[in-house]
């Protein structure tokens, strides 16, 4: 898979089949879409485009959710679905105000040469939301490229979104979020230099910054780690550190039986239960005791789910 962020370096294809969204998370019912688009491509002999935003069209008017994945992330499993182009559009003032038929004709015709457009029926588009499905078959009827209705994707009867994965994390629901994604939730991103107090209560931590604005996930987990190719266990405290008066938000994780030196290497969370919510304490102390405690609590989990 290519990506390209501006789509003026798109190389001009003679073909395409598109399809357009946020795919925050790329869940099952995403990853349905892209089945649909890669048989389309594949029958049509042209190449399969994902067409996504970043920051999401919701973040930049406002909207105060967090985002499931960065725009990194999203393209790692864009990449393994085997799709041929991702272009990322920066979803700006500027993109904001464009028209929907200067979209159609500046991004889908002029550029991607477009022979189907992959898209649900309540999709809408371009300036204040004017452009929506019917508006894409009217234009496919002119310039002869076809529009499809994307298949609705339901899991106990409610359709899978985004915004009920969102839910599911806020509950610490990680089994029903395992079911709607179609794998564990994750995070990932550069392992950074933290303040080190970890290790002065013997509790070493790798710390991660958060690589979007909210993160869906807050409080003390039982996490798997995968860094340089290898797999390890341990507990991940997603929030502000309360005990020391931390204002910035980071993942920090302890992975147990571990004093490897890996600064600066990317590494992925991935969360399976949750131990408890954030919490200040008193004192180290009392922090040193609890986390003694979450440690038990995880490793009584792994040893019941590895058996």
């Amino acid at each position: 898979m290519k990506t390209f962020r501006d789509i003026e370096k798109l190389p001009q294809i003679e073909g395409s089949v598109v399809t357009i969204g946020n795919f925050d998370g790329i869940h099952l019912g995403h990853q349905k879409i892209i089945a649909q688009l890669k048989e389309h491509a594949e029958k049509l002999k042209v190449p399969s485009v994902v067409i996504s935003f970043n920051p999401t069209p919701q973040n930049f008017f406002g909207a105060d959710h967090a985002v499931l994945s960065s725009y990194e992330e999203k393209d790692f499993f864009l990449s393994s679905l085997g799709i041929n182009y991702h272009l990322v559009i920066n979803f700006n003032k500027k993109f904001s105000n464009i028209n929907a038929q200067t979209f159609i004709e500046e991004f889908l015709l002029r550029k991607l040469n477009i022979k189907l457009c992959l898209v649900g029926d309540d999709f809408r588009f371009g300036k204040n939301r004017v452009g929506n499905f019917s508006l894409l078959q009217e234009n496919g009827g002119k310039h002869g490229f076809a529009v499809e209705e994307t298949a609705t994707i339901k899991h106990n009867q409610i359709r899978i979104s985004s915004t009920r994965i969102r839910e599911c994390l806020q509950q610490n629901n990680l089994e029903e979020t395992k079911k709607l994604l179609g794998r564990s939730y994750s995070i990932s991103g550069k392992i950074v230099r933290g303040q080190q107090r970890g290790r002065t209560i013997n509790f070493p931590t790798i710390n991660i910054l958060p690589n979007r604005s909210k993160s869906p996930v807050s409080g003390v987990f039982a996490v798997k780690v995968k860094l340089s190719g290898q797999t390890y266990f341990g507990i991940c405290n997603a929030g502000h550190k309360p005990t020391v008066n931390g204002r910035e938000f980071l993942f920090e994780t302890h992975i147990f039986d571990f004093e490897k030196d890996v600064y600066e290497q990317f590494a992925e969370i991935v969360f399976l239960k949750h131990v408890r919510p954030e919490k200040k304490f008193n004192s180290f102390a009392e922090l040193k005791d609890q986390i003694e405690k979450d440690v038990i609590e995880a490793k009584k989990f792994f040893k019941l789910t590895s058996s």
